[in-house]
């Protein structure tokens, strides 16, 4: 049986049960680590490993991790800024990270939304992307000209995070204790140059 390292940057060795369950794709391999233990976030983020292989092709694994990410933006994140930024009209009426304020990418129309509207509408941006059959075929590798969708989503959820950090702090520190979520994204644009790092707030 294989034994779990987990400090950053280093890999996770399956054990014998886990290589077992590899027949059930990268996605749900990954939920299932995500239950396990959402925290331990070195343990979740790197490719893992099979016989001294990765187990899966570092494109697929990060789409699948991008794919739980906003998954898991929805609850507590989401589900708790909907109070947050309604309670907060005039701070959130457009959608601010510190004194920066964006227009909603989906309209293309230069329309400003509210910053739970914007939030909204970039994470389902993101979900219909990389759920595109054209973009991430589910029989095929993944075409390099789709790696660019990487970036760009990690450039939305980041916008996401450092909205509620900078206008909700509050409501980040109960998220984060509860979810790890942001250091999970953190260490997934690190690891694999997705982000620049040097733009996001250290973890808390």
């Amino acid at each position: 049986m294989g034994t779990e390292r987990t400090r950053r940057g280093q890999t996770r060795e399956l054990d014998l049960a886990e290589a077992q369950a590899l027949p059930l794709g990268a996605q749900q391999y990954l939920a299932a680590l995500v239950r396990a233990d959402p925290h331990n976030v070195s343990a979740i983020v790197p490719v893992p490993e099979r016989d001294g292989h990765p187990a899966f092709a570092e494109r697929v694994w990060i789409h699948v991790q991008l794919m739980q990410l906003v998954h898991d933006l929805n609850v507590p994140w989401l589900l708790a800024l909907q109070g947050a930024c309604t309670a907060h009209q005039t701070a959130c009426a457009t959608m601010h990270v510190g004194a920066d304020a964006y227009l909603c990418p989906v309209h293309g129309d230069g329309r400003s939304c509210a910053a739970l509207e914007y939030i909204q509408h970039a994470l389902d941006a993101i979900a219909k992307q990389l759920a595109s059959p054209e973009a991430f075929p589910p029989d095929a590798p993944i075409p390099h000209r789709s790696v660019r969708l990487f970036g760009a989503a990690c450039k939305q959820i980041a916008r996401v995070f450092l909205h509620i950090y900078n206008h909700h702090p509050a409501l980040f520190a109960q998220c984060e204790a509860s979810s790890a979520l942001y250091a999970r994204f953190r260490l997934l644009a690190e690891r694999y140059a997705l982000f620049p790092t040097d733009a996001l707030p250290v973890e808390p």
